[in-house]
């Protein structure tokens, strides 16, 4: 097919297989993006012992994690840091609506330094 001016190609023109659902691709798309920023986040939350410990837990953690622990990280992450602290250092309890898989992860995790 010859390209006239203004026309664009179907994907079954240029070659390009036509996606049937992009949700999927759309949703990895968007967990790689939330994985990037939460990894960039455990290391600069505002003091070193806190960017040691979680940003080792993030990266050997966070790229497993699926939409529902990325949603359970990100709600513990919007905690003030000195709480983040307290609760991985075991000074305090952890809240019970923090309470789940990921802050259990947090909380057993081993900083090999």
């Amino acid at each position: 097919m010859i390209d006239k001016p203004g026309h664009r190609q179907t994907k079954a023109q240029t070659g390009l297989k036509p996606e049937v659902d992009g949700s999927k691709d759309s949703d990895e798309a968007d967990n790689a993006m939330r994985r990037r920023r939460l990894l960039y986040r455990c290391s600069h939350s505002g003091t070193k012992e806190l960017d040691a410990l979680l940003g080792g837990f993030a990266k050997a953690h966070v790229a497993n994690f699926d939409r529902k622990a990325l949603d359970e990280f990100e709600t513990i992450l919007a905690c003030p840091s000195p709480d983040i602290y307290n609760w991985l250092s075991k000074r305090e309890g952890v809240p019970s609506h923090l309470d789940g898989p990921v802050m259990n992860m947090m909380l057993s995790f081993k900083l090999n330094i």
